[in-house]
């Protein structure tokens, strides 16, 4: 297996798949496979700027996104999702990749594996 593609749909704060998807991203890239994460839904809510989750004592899901390029992943935001949810590119970390939803489907079948939360 040389790709992994990581579907996140829920919000990044609230529920447990999200972090747990974001954490599974580290030994994916450590042995050097291929990375895409993919935002939709409530999920592209992972990909805002200035985050302050200190309130609620949770680890930054943005700082675990931007950690995850650095290393190497993709991250892509589904458009229509953000419209929906009000949510504007100037708005997203630097390094993700607004995209429609027929790309988002591209990755999907072209991953070796897909898991999704």
């Amino acid at each position: 297996m040389d790709s992994i593609a990581i579907a996140v749909t829920s919000a990044p704060y609230g529920v447990e798949g999200t972090l747990g998807s974001l954490y599974l991203s580290f030994p994916i890239l450590a042995k050097k496979m291929q990375l895409d994460i993919l935002l939709s839904g409530d999920g592209v809510f992972c990909a805002m700027k200035e985050q302050m989750p200190e309130a609620i004592e949770h680890p930054a899901i943005s700082e675990l996104l931007q950690n995850a390029i650095l290393l190497g992943g993709k991250v892509y935001v589904e458009k229509e999702s953000c419209k929906k949810r009000g949510v504007k590119e100037a708005e997203l970390l630097q390094g993700v990749e607004v995209v429609e939803r027929e790309k988002i489907s591209q990755v999907l079948v072209g991953a070796d594996g897909t898991i999704v939360f």
